[in-house]
């Protein structure tokens, strides 16, 4: 199977088993695998194991979800990957926190606000 075969999507959040929205996004993947089998792929990442190097950590994926549950333990790294997806035009869904951090991240670097 090619790269272009599959579609890859990284879970950027902290993941927990006591947050149900955590435990909803990992099932919501089940039942897509059982559609598009090995063709859709997805990776949680903690966001402590943010790379200082995001364009090498992302090279694999096509697409990013910055799920619910925050404040994350790493909120720069958070911003980081956001700046890189958003420069890079890589497909982006954020859901509660994510979608805020996203919003954080074009206010910083796009609008300027400084606070």
């Amino acid at each position: 199977m090619k790269k272009a075969d599959i579609t890859k999507i990284w879970l950027l959040g902290d993941f927990s088993d006591e947050v149900l929205a955590h435990q909803d996004i990992n099932q919501s993947f089940e039942i897509a695998k059982q559609k598009y089998g090995s063709r859709l792929t997805s990776q949680w990442i903690q966001t402590l194991d943010i790379s200082k190097d995001v364009e090498a950590q992302f090279s694999e994926f096509d697409a990013v979800w910055c799920v619910p549950a925050s404040p994350y333990h790493n909120m720069q790294g958070v911003l980081d990957v956001l700046s890189y997806v958003r420069v890079n035009k890589i497909p982006f869904l954020g859901t509660c926190g994510g979608y805020q951090h996203a919003f954080v991240e074009y206010a910083k670097n796009v609008l300027t606000i400084t606070n």
